[in-house]
């Protein structure tokens, strides 16, 4: 799991991410792999910042998306398997609703759904000790 890793600059001639998870990773400006090899690769990407500086979201699946901006993306087609969306803003997000993220079995824990309203649905208990 490479999931919020910094690759921004760093040369990775040969490396191999295979079915890696790497949600909110950032290959930004990184040298020696592009955008196709890390597709390939059928890594999980999820916000992921790739080579060439473009965003891609593919699966989400079992990602930490705690605290993360995805507003106005299109999030069609991509799962979200019991992926973590605490403090996630989906604000203007296309191709994605409540009723399948909970189907899903994402965590939304005041999570503010595509129409702006926030939602604790599944949040963890607290610890009172």
């Amino acid at each position: 799991d490479l999931s919020g890793a910094i690759f921004q600059k760093s040369v990775l001639n040969g490396a191999k991410f295979t079915k890696t998870q790497l949600a909110n990773a950032n290959f930004s400006k990184a040298e020696g792999i592009t955008n196709e090899e890390i597709i390939a690769a059928e890594a999980f990407l999820c916000n992921t910042t790739m080579p060439d500086g473009t965003v891609k979201t593919v699966n989400c699946k079992n990602a930490n998306l705690s605290n993360q901006d995805l507003s106005n993306q299109d999030l069609t087609n991509v799962p979200f398997d019991q992926a973590n969306l605490t403090n996630t803003n989906l604000k203007t997000a296309k191709g994605i609703n409540l009723e399948s993220l909970i189907k899903q079995g994402a965590i939304l824990c005041n999570t503010i759904l595509p129409d702006g309203e926030k939602i604790s649905k599944n949040c963890a208990p607290v610890d009172s000790n």
